[in-house]
C-alpha cells in the first residue's frame, strides 16, 4: 500500500461490509468472512463515494483505469 500511498502506510485498515446495512434488516447476522471487507481508508472511501457502493472488483478497475498496480488491492478469503 506504500507505494500508492506512501503517506497511509501500511497500517491503517478500515473494514467496510460487502452490502449496505439498510438492505439487510435489523435480525441479519453479520458473517466476519463473507461481509466484511478490509480497506485501507483511502481505498474505504473511494468504494463508498458512489451510490450503491463499489465491490471490490469495480474499485480494482478503478484503480487499474487510474495507474495504480491492481496487485495492491487484495481480497483474501
Amino acid at each position: 500500500m506504500s507505494e500508492v500511498e506512501p503517506l497511509t502506510g501500511a497500517c491503517d485498515v478500515t473494514i467496510t461490509l460487502r452490502r449496505a446495512i439498510s438492505t439487510v434488516g435489523s435480525e441479519y447476522v453479520i458473517d466476519p468472512v463473507d461481509d466484511l471487507r478490509p480497506f485501507c481508508p483511502n481505498c474505504h472511501a473511494m468504494v463508498h463515494r458512489p451510490k450503491p457502493a463499489l465491490s471490490v472488483e469495480e474499485l480494482r478497475q478503478v484503480i487499474a483505469q487510474n495507474g495504480a498496480p491492481p496487485r495492491q488491492v487484495v481480497e483474501k478469503r
